[in-house]
């Protein structure tokens, strides 16, 4: 399925699940789910209504990996993926209208900070279910070929969390790799 871009304003766009207070959604909420769980959750959210919402340096934690959730590694992901020990600390976001932008990850070696693997942004459709989502596009010059076949797709979960997945271009299909959160 090719991805096609989202006019704002649309129903579909709008479409958020409502929760309750005692159903609202957190970052340790997110950060205690797995694979599966995370998966049900992201079809059941929409993308935020500008990219301006997201505009900024957030901070980024690995949520789960696929294939590891059963495993004693989905342990070690976890805690890693909250920890300032993850190299992958966030991504910086500019929008350069209301449904375009830029974005680029923010890695931290230990001895050197570095932005990294720049993408593109836009409302598009998701490659998981076909609903708008605020699309990562890696395929940029600069980037290495296998970050090129990266694509993020992000999802709006409460004022200021914002759930996203991570799919690696495989042939003529796409992978789902990861779940992130970015606060």
């Amino acid at each position: 399925m090719s991805a096609s871009v989202i006019p704002i304003g649309t129903s579909a766009h709008r479409a958020r699940k409502t929760t309750s207070r005692k159903d609202k959604i957190t970052l340790d909420k997110l950060q205690s789910m797995n694979f599966s769980q995370l998966d049900r959750l992201y079809r059941q959210l929409a993308p935020p209504d500008t990219l301006s919402e997201l505009n900024g340096r957030r901070r980024g934690y690995v949520l789960s990996v696929a294939g590891l959730q059963h495993t004693p590694t989905a342990k070690l992901v976890s805690l890693l993926g909250n920890s300032r020990l993850l190299p992958w600390q966030g991504i910086s976001f500019t929008a350069r209208s209301l449904i375009k932008g830029s974005g680029i990850n923010r890695i931290n070696l230990g001895i050197t900070r570095q932005e990294w693997f720049a993408f593109r942004t836009g409302f598009r459709t998701s490659l998981i279910d076909a609903r708008p989502c605020v699309h990562m596009n890696y395929q940029l010059r600069g980037n290495p070929w296998y970050i090129r076949q990266l694509i993020g797709e992000l999802r709006k979960v409460d004022q200021d969390l914002y759930l996203g997945t991570g799919l690696v271009r495989m042939g003529q299909g796409r992978l789902k790799l990861l779940y992130f959160a970015i606060t």
